[in-house]
């Protein structure tokens, strides 16, 4: 989570990016964090986001993720293997790890 853009645009606090990876989350997308089985996480600071949620994006019919760097392998795999996403913009070190 340290890695998450909420953080590096401090929008949220270390204590709160905290809180996120001690609760399971490995990523987030929109206004959601999300675990490594694509399940959202609840903390007191996610509970206070107003925004589109993972199920929302399910029903979305073209839902774009733009990922680089490592790093995010994980969640992006998890968003796949989960139905969230079907078109993708990322870099070759996630492709080799999501394959």
């Amino acid at each position: 989570m340290q890695t998450s853009t909420w953080r590096k645009l401090d929008y949220i606090t270390k204590d709160e990016t905290n809180e996120l990876t001690s609760a399971g989350a490995i990523g987030d997308v929109v206004a959601d964090f999300f675990d490594d089985q694509g399940h959202t996480v609840h903390t007191d600071f996610s509970n206070r986001l107003i925004g589109i949620t993972i199920d929302d994006l399910k029903n979305i019919s073209n839902v774009v993720v733009t990922a680089v760097r490592k790093k995010k392998a994980q969640g992006v795999k998890v968003l796949l293997e989960n139905d969230v996403i079907n078109t993708l913009i990322i870099d070759q070190a996630v492709a080799e790890r999501i394959i």
